[in-house]
């Protein structure tokens, strides 16, 4: 091989370790890997996302009509917000709770109207101290009529944090929300699936606050004094965090804010890591499977920064392939 010839390698192995990113992906794991984690920054503020993105994302309906977002935890069972299926009268009172006969789950596609594979739900578990005046506790399990195909490279699953903390995620988290909500206050739905980067807000923070009744079951996630937020329809939706170990993690849920993004405040979620043990009185988590290597936090992210988040083992791996067949090509 010439002197040339080895700078030339040399020089397509730097580029191609500067290349952006090309993926979060790695089969061998079970949960949180999405085979295009797209991070693009722009839901309100948001943008559509990417085909097989947020591969357990999953649209809920009642009676074919779009009702709230939901996440694959299992092949058989959907995490979602207890609101979306419950109704209160004038006092309060959680009067009315919506048939699970009346209720599919769609899966496998960012258009809310389509998908590759759909379920009925026979059954819905609310949290039985679900307050519709607070909205504390707002979390509910669907468990669907038959498993779902999880060998479909368009579905996948969601890791549950595998930390108690009361304030996992912590302060200043990038974190991303998706849904398939208003575009903007009283506008219309998303036909496609949309996605936001966000931060943890302290529940002492004035935007945060007068919202939250139990810090230690919701938390705040926002970007201060910005028009970017989830909205009515994003219910449900998961609020996500990306660990070390390169998978996404599921750390909130959808459930109410003042308006919508209203500078002055942010969004309320469900906090998932004061709920896995209440979770875990329904799906059978004897293994590993649900939980991530690691809860630790990826480094910061934000608009200004790469669209793509990589897996870098990938990444190497297509370089040193690439480098390979460069090299075989110059020694015929």
């Amino acid at each position: 091989m010439t002197l040339s010839s080895i700078s030339f390698l040399i020089v397509l192995f730097v580029l191609q370790l500067k290349l952006p990113l090309i993926s979060s992906y790695d089969r061998t794991i079970t949960c949180g890997c999405s085979d295009k984690s797209q991070l693009q920054s722009k839901i309100i503020g948001g943008q559509t996302v990417r085909t097989r993105t947020w591969s357990w994302a999953v649209s809920i309906r009642v009676q074919n009509r779009f009702q709230c977002a939901g996440s694959i935890l299992t092949s058989s069972w959907i995490l979602t917000a207890a609101h979306c299926f419950s109704f209160t009268n004038s006092l309060g009172v959680n009067t009315i709770r919506i048939d699970p006969s009346l209720i599919t789950v769609h899966a496998g596609s960012n258009n809310r109207l389509e998908d590759n594979q759909y379920r009925r739900a026979i059954d819905i578990f609310s949290h039985s101290q679900f307050d519709p005046l607070t909205y504390l506790n707002d979390i509910a399990l669907i468990k669907v009529s038959t498993p779902f195909d999880m060998t479909d490279i368009t579905l996948g699953q969601i890791c549950l944090p595998n930390s108690s903390s009361n304030d996992y995620p912590l302060t200043n988290t990038s974190l991303v929300a998706i849904g398939w909500g208003r575009l903007w206050q009283n506008g219309p739905e998303s036909l496609t699936l949309q996605q936001v980067i966000l931060k943890a807000i302290a529940a002492k923070q004035s935007s945060c606050s007068p919202l939250v009744t139990d810090s230690s079951k919701q938390l705040c996630a926002g970007v201060e004094n910005s028009r970017k937020d989830t909205c009515q329809g994003d219910s449900g939706g998961p609020l996500m965090l990306f660990t070390a170990s390169q998978q996404w993690v599921i750390v909130g849920l959808t459930s109410f804010g003042y308006g919508c993004a209203i500078p002055q405040y942010s969004g309320v979620y469900t906090r998932i890591s004061a709920y896995v043990d209440w979770i875990k009185q329904f799906i059978n988590m004897t293994d590993t499977s649900l939980f991530p290597n690691s809860s630790v936090a990826f480094n910061l992210y934000n608009d200004g920064d790469l669209e793509w988040i990589f897996n870098r083992s990938f990444h190497c791996c297509i370089s040193l392939h690439l480098l390979i067949f460069l090299w075989m090509i110059l020694m015929l």
